[in-house]
């Protein structure tokens, strides 16, 4: 099965013959074999919320690509309702149950900890 774009439509093609069609999905990660976004659905990563709770260590980034430290940073702020204007993190976090939009939100909600940790995953994602 391969994936073929047609101006902004993606099909999926087998022997020849197209399976499906779908709207092309534009994705920070690129679409995955399946014709999905990493982003909306990653297998990877299934959230973070201790990053609230403690330090990260060096051992917890290890071997993390850049793009879940990403979202691990990213959930930081969600968790306190942030309102993303990336279309990427918009579309992942609004499909988490827990996430809640705050227009009020401030950074002043993050305890030392998530502080501490968002400038951790920073400096991880920047290598």
């Amino acid at each position: 099965m391969k994936a073929s774009r047609l101006g902004g439509i993606l099909a999926l093609i087998s022997c020849g013959a197209t399976l499906l069609v779908v709207p092309e999905v534009r994705c920070a990660f690129g679409l995955d074999s399946l014709g999905q976004c990493p982003a909306s659905k990653p297998s990877s990563y299934s959230g973070s919320p201790w990053t609230s709770q403690r330090f990260i260590a060096d051992a917890d980034l290890q071997g993390v690509p850049t793009e879940i430290v990403r979202l691990m940073r990213n959930e930081i702020y969600a968790r306190h309702g942030y309102v993303f204007s990336s279309e990427d993190l918009v579309q992942y976090f609004s499909g988490q149950p827990w996430y809640q939009p705050n227009p009020a939100f401030s950074e002043d909600q993050l305890s030392a900890v998530e502080r501490a940790n968002i400038a951790r995953l920073q400096r991880h994602e920047r290598r």
